[in-house]
């Protein structure tokens, strides 16, 4: 038995089903028009013989009009309402009336090893239906759907072997929609399910649930959602995310405070920036495992979805400071990271003063310059003095800021700065003062080396035309920012004049080149549907070589002209702009 197609009917409008027969003459048979309602179970509505013998339910008495001929059936609706709206089916009564009009009693003989039936003539029973049409009256207009994908929103991976993603399509009209799964290669995936439309509002939505092995999904692998229907067909993507290894592990001492009053060593294990949340840290001690005293700190996540953890292993002050070897290792699915820690004497450890420049975000995004002097190595937190000085005048400073480094104390502190005076070389001095690391202060002089200024020659590079035609997902911009000088140097992306996320983009380190001068890339990946889409990307390059307050060389380019275009610029960026290490 096959169906006319799924229909959508304005109210008050007509429509006629068809059923077509093939393997038997419908004239012989009583037929029936059957119909399910959403959300409601089966309800006879006509049954039909020939033009003189038939009926019709209540609900559509007068409205439905059955017919047949040797080949097929008919209903033909009129005056339609919201409540006709279902899946209509055609189905045959298992009794076949003319066949044969007399019979004998007869006789039953069977000779057989096998058990049989006896098969009987059920009234009003189907033995053959066909598929089933939809039929939906409403005043709205048949509309294509719209996709939405639908990922767990617990970070950048699910615990467990298998993740699910989802597909939602709403909106659409009739309910004549199919989901279709495919990875990166366009092979069909079959690991999905289909759950009911549901009708709300004239409209149909529907959600298909894709099961993926978490191992796939955290490989990076795009995989393709489409919903085809009549009024057409649309598709949404996903893109697993890859494990992302710790940006650090750090293993700190124990402060000098907790060995003078509690008497216990506590070494505190970090892990920071990594992704998936599983993990494991693992405590050594001389090459033996160590259990006891361990205390593990539950997981953070930030904004980005990079997890943060630590480990604390709390010892007994002789077990610190004697001669064995104490690690910690930071076990993930991106590999293991170990960091190890000795008790090393205040009397054996070498102090060093450093100080840093301002950032090139800071310079020429904020227009400010911060110095920052650090003090590594001290042998505790106490009485620390950090002051700043410059042409024999005291500069405003803050207390000093505390952390470790590779199992050293250390001691920050920050003072601003004119810029246009730091940018000129003006000395400034740091001087640190603490009777538990040195009889006399330090004194750490510092001034910015002058260079030749020259301004930089900058070329956006769009994806080559191989890259471009390829079936690969994504495409590369390059920005290539050559022969400038000084050294500072600040660049950025920009999208549709959007500003991109630092983390978006990359920028190698400095290149240096003949004549004192300075080159750098910076390489933009997006993907070749954004690239083909003609959004408009550029490169902007801040060097002090342009006026100030800020100035920018900008390149830009797009997929439709394909060439990289020169526009000088002064841009007063907001101070709301993302930070670049």
């Amino acid at each position: 038995l096959t169906q006319s197609e799924s229909a959508v009917v304005t109210p008050g409008g007509s429509h006629r089903l068809k059923c077509t027969v093939t393997g038997f003459n419908v004239a012989s048979y009583s037929m029936y028009w059957i119909r399910q309602a959403p959300g409601k179970g089966l309800e006879w509505i006509v049954h039909f013989y020939s033009s003189s013998s038939n009926s019709y339910a209540p609900a559509v008495q007068g409205r439905f009009t059955a017919s047949k001929d040797s080949s097929s059936l008919y209903l033909d609706m009129t005056s339609l309402r919201a409540e006709d709206t279902a899946v209509y089916y055609c189905a045959r009564d298992t009794c076949d009336y003319n066949a044969f009009e007399y019979w004998g009693k007869g006789t039953m003989v069977t000779v057989t090893s096998v058990s049989g039936e006896l098969i009987q003539c059920d009234y009003d029973a189907f033995d053959y239906w066909g598929k089933g049409t939809m039929v939906t009256v409403t005043s709205v207009s048949p509309t294509k759907p719209a996709l939405f994908p639908l990922v767990a929103s617990c970070g950048s991976g699910t615990s467990g072997d298998v993740v699910s993603l989802g597909c939602l399509a709403t909106g659409f009209l009739p309910d004549s929609l199919t989901f279709k799964w495919t990875d990166s290669t366009e092979k069909e995936l079959s690991t999905f399910r289909k759950y009911p439309s549901v009708l709300s509002g004239g409209t149909y939505s529907s959600t298909s649930q894709l099961s993926l092995a978490t191992s796939d999904w955290n490989s990076g692998k795009a995989f393709f959602c489409e919903a085809k229907h009549p009024q057409g067909d649309v598709k949404v993507s996903f893109v697993g995310t890859p494990p992302v290894p710790p940006t650090s592990v750090l293993l700190n001492p124990p402060s000098p405070e907790e060995l003078a009053q509690n008497h216990t060593a506590t070494l505190v294990c970090v892990a920071s920036g990594f992704s998936p949340k599983t993990h494991e840290f693992k405590w050594w001690k001389s090459n033996t495992k160590v259990d006891e005293g361990v205390t593990n700190i539950p997981a953070t996540v930030d904004e980005k979805k990079l997890y943060s953890a630590s480990s604390l292993l709390t010892v007994t002050e002789k077990e610190w400071k004697s001669s064995a070897e104490f690690a910690c290792e930071f076990v993930h699915k991106t590999g293991s990271v170990l960091k190890n820690i000795t008790y090393t004497s205040p009397e054996c450890q070498e102090i060093k003063i450093v100080i840093e420049p301002p950032t090139n975000e800071e310079q020429f995004v904020k227009n400010t310059a911060t110095l920052t002097c650090r003090a590594i190595g001290l042998a505790s937190h106490s009485d620390v003095s950090m002051t700043w000085t410059s042409e024999g005048k005291s500069l405003a400073a803050g207390a000093p800021e505390f952390g470790h480094e590779g199992g050293k104390i250390v001691a920050v502190s920050r003072v601003s700065v004119d810029l246009e005076k730091w940018r000129t070389g003006t000395e400034y001095k740091c001087i640190v003062s603490h009777l538990d690391s040195f009889p006399t202060p330090i004194t750490k002089t510092y001034k910015r080396q002058i260079a030749e200024k020259i301004r930089p020659s900058v070329f956006l590079l769009a994806p080559s035309s191989e890259e471009n035609s390829s079936t690969r997902e994504e495409v590369t911009l390059t920005c290539f920012v050559k022969d400038f000088s000084p050294k500072d140097i600040y660049i950025s992306w920009l999208a549709h004049d959007s500003i991109v996320d630092k983390v978006d983009y990359t920028v190698t380190d400095l290149i240096p080149s003949q004549g004192g001068t300075y080159s750098v890339y910076s390489k933009y990946t997006i993907s070749s549907s954004d690239w083909n889409s003609g959004t408009m990307y550029s490169c902007a390059v801040h060097h002090e070589t342009a006026p100030l307050p800020v100035a920018v060389i900008t390149r830009t380019t797009d997929s439709i002209t394909g060439k990289a275009t020169l526009v000088n610029l002064t841009l007063n960026l907001p101070n709301t702009c993302p930070a670049q290490a």
